[in-house]
């Protein structure tokens, strides 16, 4: 008798509940990760280490004057300057995790369970500070900070429900008194500007920024369009210039391991930071009601 051709008469290639499943499993090598990680406002934006937990600058908003006048007329009154001094306070983000002794016995050599969960919650960590850089609303959540959306007040065009064209989103570049940086939309919003510019251009640059990421530009400005997850950027285009705004950080993303309570490995990951947005109304913009 031929044992192999017993086996295979004995194997039921069914999925059924009846036991008779004995086809070994086979996972294919690798773990997929279908999770959105790309957080390119979070790579461009520039970050200044500070050691409070406030960060506090003084600004000029007004020049003093001058003025022409005659020979040996009397000379004009005394002007000065106008200051202010801005705080924007520091915000505590958290991420926490664990992983069962079972759970890391289990994944044997295959992955390390616990660096993988480490690399999630840093990823998950970033991708919230990056939401909260376009869309974070103090009024709305007291432990958020306010992001470029709600900083940015002054130059503002209302395009009252109209459809994105580039005379609307020209009209809004030209608010700042100094060009921005960047154009920051969502993906319905930049399929509506690409097709704009490739009616009207006859070939669309490209340029790289920050983080490897490679994206269009429109008179030399860097177009980010945002991902599907990140939400607020329906009816808006920000047009920040990364020049004068910086994501502050108090203390960096930091590991720390939990107390041991049971079987499992529990730890955290933190970052105390915040978003200045300086000269708001020199150098910021931002399009609103515009229709995609």
């Amino acid at each position: 008798m031929n044992p192999d051709l017993d086996l295979r008469k004995a194997l039921d290639t069914t999925t059924g509940t009846t036991g008779a499943y004995l086809i070994p499993e086979v996972v294919s090598e690798g773990l997929r990760r279908f999770v959105v990680t790309a957080s390119p406002i979070y790579a461009v934006i520039p970050k200044v280490m500070w050691p409070t937990n406030a960060y506090i600058y003084r600004e000029v908003n007004q020049l003093p004057s001058a003025a022409f006048a005659a020979d040996g007329a009397t000379l004009p009154n005394a002007t000065r300057g106008t200051y202010a001094k801005k705080t924007v306070t520091m915000k505590y983000i958290y991420t926490r995790g664990e992983v069962t002794g079972p759970m890391k016995a289990a994944a044997g050599t295959v992955i390390d369970a616990l660096q993988m969960e480490i690399e999630l919650h840093a990823d998950v960590l970033v991708r919230t500070i990056e939401q909260k850089i376009l869309t974070g609303d103090s009024a709305v959540d007291p432990n958020d900070f306010d992001g470029f959306i709600k900083q940015v007040q002054t130059n503002v065009h209302d395009a009252a429900n109209a459809q994105l064209t580039l005379s609307l989103l020209d009209t809004a570049l030209d608010k700042p008194l100094e060009y921005p940086t960047h154009i920051i939309l969502s993906r319905a919003m930049g399929r509506r500007l690409w097709s704009l510019l490739q009616a009207h251009q006859r070939f669309i640059d490209r340029t790289q920024i920050e983080g490897g990421f490679r994206v269009p530009t429109y008179n030399d400005l860097p177009i980010l369009r945002v991902d599907n997850q990140i939400s607020g950027l329906n009816d808006v285009i920000v047009m920040p210039d990364m020049r004068w705004a910086k994501l502050v950080i108090n203390q960096d993303i930091t590991f720390e391991p939990l107390a041991k309570t049971k079987d499992s490995d529990d730890f955290m990951l933190k970052m105390y930071c915040t978003l200045a947005v300086e000269g708001e109304s020199l150098y910021h913009a931002k399009l609103v009601n515009v229709n995609p």
